[in-house]
């Protein structure tokens, strides 16, 4: 059973939907709005990490059939140094998009940390569902 990052982007908007439909059903729509900034944060990170990866490796891979081997880790090095720097401008931009949204109650906090949550639910999601596969294909394996 393998996940493609598409197959895991459209069940976290999947989560996400049922999250934000929900808190509007039980609880408000202020909780549903909440629950509905804190997956788009999650949703916004994962976006740029993963645009970030791939330049990433796209930079390290693509090194120059002609260039040394000095070259070649200069190149990694610089890449390195250039995803960090964008993982750490990340980091802080969405830290005080955070502090803005907690600081201005612009949102429910726990509807908040439900939206930021939908990564650790649908990647928990995801487990549970391979090991039950891994337990079904075992077991046939010993008839």
């Amino acid at each position: 059973m393998t996940i493609s990052v598409e197959t895991m982007q459209k069940s976290l908007l999947l989560v996400l939907a049922v999250l934000v439909i929900a808190a509007a059903g039980i609880f408000s729509l202020f909780i549903a709005w909440s629950v509905l900034v804190g997956g788009a944060l999650v949703l916004a990170n994962l976006w740029f990490s993963q645009k970030g990866v791939i330049q990433l490796v796209a930079a390290v891979t693509s090194a120059d059939a002609e260039m040394n081997s000095a070259g070649q880790q200069a190149v990694a090095k610089n890449s390195q140094r250039g995803y960090l720097r964008k993982f750490w401008l990340r980091i802080v931009i969405t830290g005080v998009v955070l502090a803005v949204l907690l600081r201005w109650r612009l949102v429910n906090i726990f509807g908040l940390v439900v939206g930021l949550s939908i990564i650790f639910i649908t990647t928990t999601g995801f487990a549970f569902a391979m090991v039950v596969h891994y337990l079904i294909q075992r077991n046939q394996g010993r008839r």
